[in-house]
């Protein structure tokens, strides 16, 4: 058994629901926004369910005497500084374009929900406009994705 665990908290997994829009367009507005909301709960009962699920496998490993480490502020942060690279050629896979409007939006989302400045990409990362600054560097929360209440905490 290992000895050592460190909680990164780098990955996401989300779930998408699609629909064709042929289908979408056939629904009025009331059961458009039936299926939002319920789409929306759903949402939130499987982000609440996943740190539940995550949070029991932490004590159980915890009580194996595997000793739990977080990730020091910023440190997130440089290792995707490392990784720059893999996020390009992802970005070349995808399509650059596709890349950068998808991160945006994302990027965008995840600023209003704090309440912070818009965004612009460099890189594959998000750059806060008005960015603060931490010993020199990028704060911690403003790389580090989404980390309100309603993100899914991840080992």
């Amino acid at each position: 058994m290992q000895k050592y665990l460190t909680v990164t908290n780098h990955l996401y997994s989300p779930y998408g629901v699609m629909a064709s829009k042929k289908w979408w367009d056939t629904l009025s507005a009331s059961d458009r926004k039936l299926v939002r909301d319920a789409l929306w709960e759903a949402r939130v009962f499987q982000r609440e369910e996943a740190r539940k699920a995550s949070d029991a496998a932490l004590t159980v490993i915890k009580s194996a005497g595997v000793k739990v480490s977080d990730l020091e502020a910023g440190e997130r942060w440089r290792i995707s500084k490392r990784l720059e690279y893999v996020v390009a050629q992802i970005a070349g896979n995808v399509g650059l374009t596709l890349w950068i409007e998808v991160t945006n939006t994302l990027n965008d989302v995840r600023a209003e929900k704090r309440g912070q400045p818009q965004t612009v990409t460099c890189g594959g990362r998000a750059r806060v406009s008005e960015q603060a600054e931490h010993n020199g560097e990028p704060s911690h929360e403003e790389h580090e994705g989404d980390h309100s209440k309603d993100s899914h905490p991840t080992i």
